[in-house]
């Protein structure tokens, strides 16, 4: 074996791995509605830990799939109508945020992508159109304007009270 990962969800769990598991590798929920994990990002590269953003479309919302009048089956029914509500609002809070013309799946992963402590990214896909389309981001680099805005949204609006995941 020549080296092992974790997979944490929180800052807590994050810094737990770190001081006592060794890993070489993590895999991180980071997206712009999910950054508390931000604050352990320069100890870990520190480390030399490789670090992994799963889930940078918070479970396709940031791809523009959902709204707020979208109704959830399977894992997804874990989410109350409240949630649905506030994501909707949040997603367009960050579309606002954009430069012209630019997909909310493009910026979402461009914004995963601009954390330069981050090693890779990996969203999900259920098609290869998406699975193009999500590579086509790698091209993705947002402006500091646009970076500076979607993290001043988190700090706003989610930091003190966190989504449910």
């Amino acid at each position: 074996l020549r080296g092992y990962g974790v997979s944490v969800d929180t800052l807590p769990d994050m810094q737990t791995a770190m001081q006592t598991t060794g890993c070489t590798v993590m895999e991180l929920l980071f997206n712009a509605f999910h950054q508390d994990v931000r604050a352990g990002l320069g100890g870990a590269a520190a480390q030399g830990i490789g670090l992994i953003a799963k889930v940078p479309l918070d479970s396709g919302w940031l791809s523009g799939r959902y709204d707020a009048d979208s109704r959830f089956s399977g894992v997804r029914d874990r989410w109350l109508p409240d949630d649905i509500s506030r994501r909707a609002l949040l997603v367009e809070q960050f579309a606002a945020l954009l430069p012209a013309g630019m997909s909310l799946a493009h910026a979402a992963l461009g914004y995963a992508l601009a954390q330069q402590q981050l090693t890779t990214v990996i969203p999900g896909a259920r098609s290869l159109q998406q699975v193009a389309d999500n590579m086509a981001a790698s091209n993705v680099k947002l402006d500091t304007r646009t970076i500076d805005a979607i993290l001043a949204l988190w700090h706003r609006e989610i930091e003190d009270e966190p989504l449910p995941w």
